[in-house]
């Protein structure tokens, strides 16, 4: 299957994430419209992720369904990673040269079908699909990137279960759902 986004056109999303950043940062007068093409046009949920030198998460933010087409929404979303992200301070503008942008543009999410909670998890595939953990109005995601810090299964839901402050001892339960997705993601080089 062919890729639905080629490498040059991932890393012009990176481009463009960057760029965004450093027009709100640093003041800087970038055209974003000049890194705008039609294939940028389509509604995708799609996540910004920010990384520091040493490889730290800085900031992540993103939208698990369409909000608005890629090109904006990834805009959006790198000032939202870098400011909005409540883990973590504000981005400095100091800081900007040393951060790395990702992009991460998703499928949308199908809820994993089974009366019970073995049988919606045992559908999870590793290193393959993004998932998103909801109970009520608790809700989180992992992107399928995760899967490379957390590659046993039963760590990387119950960690996932943890960041939707759902009880990670009791997170075994029938009325969870899962839904999977997978993403196609690009880093800045």
């Amino acid at each position: 299957m062919k890729p639905e986004f080629t490498r040059e056109q991932g890393l012009k999303l990176c481009r463009l994430a960057r760029q965004a950043l450093e027009n709100e940062l640093l003041g800087t007068r970038h055209d974003l419209q000049n890194l705008n093409e039609p294939a940028f046009g389509v509604e995708r949920g799609c996540f910004v992720t920010l990384w520091t030198a040493k490889k730290e998460l800085r900031g992540c933010i993103g939208n698990l369904e369409p909000l608005d087409d890629l090109f904006h929404s990834v805009a959006r979303l790198a000032l939202d990673a870098a400011l909005q992200d409540s883990r973590f301070s504000p981005v400095r503008p100091a800081e900007l040269g040393q951060l790395t942008t990702e992009v991460s543009i998703l499928t949308l999410p199908q809820v994993a079908p089974g009366a019970h909670w073995q049988e919606r998890v045992a559908q999870i595939r590793p290193h393959v699909d993004g998932v998103v953990i909801s109970l009520g109005p608790q809700r989180a995601t992992f992107l399928p990137q995760v899967w490379e810090s957390l590659p046993d299964k039963e760590a990387f839901l119950t960690q996932l279960a943890r960041k939707a402050r759902i009880d990670q001892a009791n997170w075994k339960q029938d009325k969870l759902v899962f839904s999977t997705y997978q993403a196609t993601y690009f880093i800045e080089e």
